[in-house]
Parts: structure tokens; C-alpha cells; sequence
């Protein structure tokens, strides 16, 4: 319902301006696999699943490559054979995608969300969505991790921040156990807490929570300022 189709192809973030790393960032850029790997589209589900459609306008376009469940919509998964069922929602968030390095390599990250269907957001690796796998998924963290995170509606950011670190930034979203608005910023490649911007409004009887962060590089550095 309200998980838009993000598209993952080969777009140049720029970093081949970075000092130390730009000449691999151009490498990786320029490499066959990444050149020829497929282009994907990539969306929730009210079934439960994040799916990845093959993007390509040939005959191969719409198939799906690989599908992936995250852990905290399991327990709700047997609603859906229930003969009682009525409309509930699973995959609904919204997900973003970026390039990052870390363990000297380039990867290209999707960070997707539960949206309504949950309070949890997951990173995957889909720098080759043919060899989407167990390894490909990096980490889940959920209210069960930070019980500041509410239904994650809100769309992440995948970026690189300005001591080098390279980050998911996520808004906590709505209806929270505490009920303030709060950000996350976590580590791209394990999920780890790095900053906790809890702005203290909100509380259990009148809740708040924030919406999409818009992450600005405001100095063409590559890197995020506000």
C-alpha cells in the first residue's frame, strides 16, 4: 500500500572524489560485474515480503530475483491463511538505496522497512541481486533492539558521514512505547546504534514521531552536513 518501487541500476554517487578511496570507488564503477549486473526494482508487500523485480525492459523484465522476508514480520505471517482474515499490513515501508565501503570493498546497500506492518528496518546487500543469499542480509534492528522505534513509515538514507563513517540514517517513526520523536543514525554494515538524536518531545499520552530524513551535503564533499 504504501511501500513505493525504489530502482537500483548503476548511478555514480560521486564518490570517485573521495581522497584514499575514489580510485576504488571508479574501479568498482567501471568493473564488468557491476557494469552488466541486472537492474532491479525493489517494493513491499502485504504478503510479508520485500521482493526484487527484474528491471530490465527485455524478456526478462518483471521476473522476480529473489524475495526476502524480514524476521519481525514471522510471527504474523500465519494470519494470512486465517478463513477470519481481515486486511492487515505486512511490508509496507518504503526503502533506499546507496553505495558504501567498508572491508575494502564497494557494496551497494538496499535499506528497507516495515512501514504499518511492523516496527523494524533491515539492510540487505544487493550489489549482485543474482547472488542474493543469507550473507546478504546484514542486520534487523527493531523496537526489541530500542523500544524508540515506532512503525517505520518513514524512507532511510544511505550515506556517508563526515568523520567517515558510513551510515543508515532512520527516522524512528510512530506510535513508539515512549512516544517521542527521535533519529537514529546506524552503522551500514552492522546495524550498530552510532547516534541517538532523541529530541525528548512526545510522551506515552500524546505520542510523536519523525517522518523521512532528508540527509544534505551542503558543501559537494560527499559527505553528509545536515
Amino acid at each position: 500500500v504504501n511501500s513505493d518501487p525504489v530502482y537500483v541500476g548503476t548511478e555514480d554517487y560521486g564518490y570517485g572524489a573521495l581522497p584514499g578511496i575514489g580510485s576504488s570507488y571508479n574501479a568498482f564503477r567501471v568493473s564488468s560485474a557491476y557494469t552488466g549486473r541486472r537492474p532491479m526494482l525493489y517494493v513491499g508487500a502485504n504478503d510479508g515480503i520485500l521482493h526484487g523485480f527484474d528491471a530490465n525492459s527485455t524478456a526478462t523484465g518483471g521476473q522476480e530475483v529473489f524475495a526476502y522476508i524480514p524476521n519481525a514480520l514471522f510471527p504474523k505471517l500465519s494470519k494470512l491463511t486465517s478463513p477470519a482474515y481481515v486486511h492487515q499490513y505486512y511490508a509496507d515501508g518504503m526503502s533506499a538505496a546507496g553505495d558504501v565501503y567498508y572491508d575494502s570493498e564497494w557494496r551497494t546497500l538496499l535499506a528497507g522497512s516495515t512501514g504499518a506492518g511492523g516496527r523494524a528496518v533491515c539492510t540487505l546487500d544487493v550489489t549482485n541481486p543474482d547472488a542474493f543469499g543469507p550473507r546478504s542480509v546484514l542486520w534487523e534492528f527493531t523496537n526489541t533492539d530500542d523500544a524508540d522505534l515506532g512503525y517505520t513509515l518513514a524512507q532511510q538514507a544511505v550515506v556517508r558521514m563526515q568523520n567517515g563513517d558510513w551510515a543508515v540514517i532512520v527516522a524512528n517513526g510512530y506510535n513508539s512505547d515512549n512516544g517521542h520523536a527521535v533519529l537514529f543514525v546506524l552503522d551500514a554494515n552492522t546495524g550498530t546504534v552510532l547516534k541517538k538524536i532523541d529530541t525528548g518531545v512526545g510522551d506515552t499520552a500524546n505520542k510523536n514521531g519523525l517522518s523521512s530524513p532528508v540527509a544534505v551535503d551542503t558543501n559537494n564533499d560527499h559527505g553528509v552536513d545536515t
